[in-house]
């Protein structure tokens, strides 16, 4: 769905670059920097507020917090449409005063038709082979599929033209990311794709976005690209969401160790979980919570910190962990804290966490603080297994990892955990700046593109400053 011939269009369907340009940050529906959120990149960089532009899908909102950050930012914020109102309706409701809190749907302007027609008689030619040359239904269905993709490339050009964007920023892994690859692509722009989590084990689908740049936390995540991805260039930035560790949250670390009334006799643990499904069973995760509520329970010296990645994790799980939970929770032995907390901070206020494989257990090991790997389902990942790391910060027998704790507790084992050897391989930087060189690195780009420099040379640009400032 590429147009070739951009001559012919009216100045109104290209980017003003007279005027301001602007970065998008698509599906960004977490945006408070004191929690986990979608914009790292922006909190410690140089980018002007008012270039930043957030798009949520129709069915997400954002908290009267976020929205009061925003307008008093100048952030600008739009519900994504459906694709119903996107098929039916070509009048732009975008500029509409907000009644609430709710931010207004961005429905296509007068260009998309327009924008549309091109698109589609590009296509014309593949829809007519498929149509004509067979009657597999299967191959009906992509042909309507891919009708309805266009529609969403049209949307995302219009979008992007309408409000003179240049950059688009996420860190999804789907679908969405290619068609937004397209639009992008029609209007000159560039994608940018940032680490948002980093993968226990390697899994091709999620390095193989079709972005202009891609932004890795360290070699550990470079590594991990077992074939050429489909990002034009890549480069190593630090764990993104790093401003933490310049401004950690002392207040909310000293909040949690308040609340379980912690002392000096006491061995405070963390625990981090993973949503449950194909890969990792709910049995497993209820075992996980059942032995330390238990060991909580029976042992007055332990103070256990529940950080889950989904609230309904812990609500779905059955009626004993619940009972337990509660009875640990009325001995002021436990705390369950809200999903948004960032694992840097729950880290900081325990002695020693213990992880599911996830992005917990590196921003966990980045935080210094004693890890531990729950490996049940025996994955494979070197780093962890290397200089006799099994048995010592990756177990796979929850039983032994537990006996571990116990022996660490009583004064032994004091390498338990020490993951000290794995933070330059995760992370070579770890000086809580790589939002702020992401920020940085768009910037450069977005003064090539507004001083008449074209997208490669803009990018080109920008690469070599971030090379020449970027040295781990």
């Amino acid at each position: 769905a590429k147009q070739k011939d951009h001559g012919s269009v009216n100045d109104n369907y290209n980017l003003q670059k007279d005027r301001l340009l602007k970065i998008v940050a698509p599906k960004a529906v977490r945006i408070l920097p004191k929690y986990q959120n979608h914009l790292p990149w922006l909190w410690d960089s140089n980018i002007k507020r008012e270039r930043v532009v957030v798009l949520i899908p129709e069915e997400r909102g954002l908290s009267n917090e976020e929205y009061a950050l925003a307008e008093s930012s100048g952030i600008d914020v739009f519900k994504q449409v459906g694709w119903l109102k996107l098929v039916t309706s070509f009048k732009n409701k975008s500029s509409a005063k907000r009644k609430s809190v709710q931010s207004p749907c961005w429905s296509p302007s007068n260009k998309y038709p327009t924008i549309l027609i091109q698109l589609l008689k590009t296509s014309l030619a593949l829809i007519k082979k498929v149509l004509f040359h067979t009657n597999n239904i299967e191959a009906l269905r992509q042909v309507s599929h891919f009708i309805d993709s266009t529609y969403r490339v049209a949307y995302y050009k219009d979008f992007y033209l309408s409000h003179n964007i240049i950059i688009d920023i996420g860190s999804e892994d789907s679908e969405d990311v290619f068609l937004r690859a397209l639009a992008m692509d029609e209007i000159g722009g560039i994608l940018i794709s940032w680490e948002r989590t980093i993968r226990f084990e390697y899994s091709h689908f999620f390095h193989n976005k079709p972005v202009h740049v891609e932004f890795l936390t360290g070699d550990f995540s470079a590594m991990a690209l077992r074939e050429k991805a489909n990002s034009r260039y890549q480069f190593q930035s630090g764990w993104i969401s790093d401003y933490t560790f310049k401004n950690p949250n002392s207040k909310e670390v000293e909040s949690i160790r308040m609340t379980l009334k912690q002392s000096d006799r006491c061995l405070s643990i963390a625990l981090f979980d993973e949503m449950w499904g194909p890969i990792l069973p709910k049995s497993v995760v209820e075992d996980f919570y059942r032995k330390f509520l238990k060991i909580a329970i029976g042992r007055s010296g332990y103070r256990l910190i529940i950080k889950t990645k989904k609230i309904k994790i812990i609500n779905g799980m059955g009626i004993d962990i619940q009972a337990l939970l509660k009875e640990v929770e009325g001995l002021g032995r436990c705390v369950v804290l809200d999903p948004s907390h960032h694992i840097y901070t729950v880290s900081r206020a325990a002695d020693i966490t213990v992880a599911l494989p996830s992005t917990a257990v590196f921003e966990s090991i980045l935080s210094q603080t004693r890890t531990i790997v729950f490996n049940y389902g025996g994955l494979y990942s070197e780093i962890f297994y290397q200089n006799n790391g099994l048995g010592r910060i990756i177990f796979e027998d929850l039983d032994e990892l537990i006996s571990a704790i116990d022996e660490y507790a009583r004064g032994l084992r004091s390498d338990l955990g020490d993951c000290s050897e794995l933070l330059q391989k995760i992370d070579p930087f770890r000086d809580g700046n790589a939002g702020k060189r992401v920020g940085d690195y768009m910037n450069c780009f977005i003064e090539g593109v507004s001083s008449g420099l074209d997208r490669d040379n803009a990018l080109n640009m920008a690469n070599k400053k971030y090379n020449s400032m970027a040295v781990a």
